[in-house]
């Protein structure tokens, strides 16, 4: 009797073992850079011009809509900003759900003003993206695109 017993709790393990869900797998998210909204950024643009970065973005676990995280980079001479947050989009129905998509970040022109501010430069950008959960993504870096302040 106690073999039988010991047989049918081994199988009952098994049986939950085989029907729980498995893991949906690394719940940080992962993004990566698509393209920019223009080659080349000139403060010559209006005002309310908004600039668009736009990355691919996946997410196991459809959380990802608390923030995007945006250092901007000029290159000559070098000057870091600090990282400043832009709200991500809601996903409504999708929120979730396993995420794979574009997602467009917009930068004011404003963002780009600086104290000594060459003709031409280059800028670049850090980017990494943080989900309700507070997972964070790896930090990405763009392509280096023109910069002018003609």
């Amino acid at each position: 009797m106690k073999k039988l017993l010991s047989f049918f709790a081994i199988a009952l393990i098994l049986v939950i073992s085989a029907c729980s869900k498995e893991s949906s797998g690394d719940s940080k998210p992962a993004i990566s850079f698509k393209e920019f909204s223009t080659d080349v950024l000139t403060l010559d643009f209006p005002s309310d011009y908004k600039f668009g970065i736009t990355l691919n973005i996946q997410d196991k676990d459809g959380d990802i809509e608390d923030s995007a995280f945006v250092k901007i980079r000029f290159l000559d001479p070098p000057e870091d900003r600090n990282y400043q947050p832009y709200q991500m989009p809601e996903l409504g129905v999708y929120g979730g759900k396993d995420i794979d998509a574009e997602l467009v970040l917009y930068l004011n022109m404003i963002d780009f003003n600086r104290d000594n501010q060459p003709e031409v430069d280059s800028v670049y950008f850090d980017i990494f993206v943080k989900d309700r959960k507070g997972n964070y993504s790896d930090t990405i870096t763009t392509p280096k695109m023109a910069y002018h302040s003609l």
